[in-house]
């Protein structure tokens, strides 16, 4: 059966990109701590439509801006796949966007370990940063992030 967790594992396998697929315990302490900071729980089927205090760009390519921004640090990809929340750790943002390349289309959120950002691309090809990846978000809309 297809999944987007296959998917990752098996394009990650052939990148040789080091992926860890997080526990669902794990994940739903992580998705937990995302309701908590950013979502202001109106949403519906999209996190994305109950974000709070965001920033937003229109972009086809923003997910590839997302290098700049996670760098070398590791990163949790968290996605809806199978009916359920799934996290992955990557190893770095560049690791992230490589590997984000090579697979089909599906809508993602990236976050670190602290969750002191929450970044999204989704199905309208918008880029929402939330947290620190707020302002980046913004400067890249008005065309100022460094290297955008």
């Amino acid at each position: 059966m297809w999944s987007i967790s296959n998917e990752i594992l098996s394009v990650s396998k052939e990148l040789k990109i080091e992926v860890q697929i997080l526990s669902e315990e794990i994940t739903t302490e992580y998705f937990a701590e995302i309701e908590k900071k950013y979502l202001l729980g109106n949403y519906h089927s999209f996190l994305w439509d109950g974000l709070s205090d965001y920033s937003f760009v229109d972009d086809s390519s923003g997910w590839k801006y997302l290098g700049q921004f996670i760098g070398d640090k590791p990163c949790i990809l968290f996605f809806y796949d199978l009916e359920k929340w799934n996290a992955a750790v990557i190893n770095s943002g560049h690791e992230l966007v490589t590997l984000i390349g090579e697979m089909y289309g599906f809508e993602f959120y990236v976050f670190d370990s602290s969750v002191s950002y929450l970044i999204c691309f989704n199905h309208h090809d918008q880029l929402i940063g939330v947290g620190s990846a707020k302002e980046w978000v913004n400067n890249l809309r008005e065309g100022s992030a460094p290297n955008a």
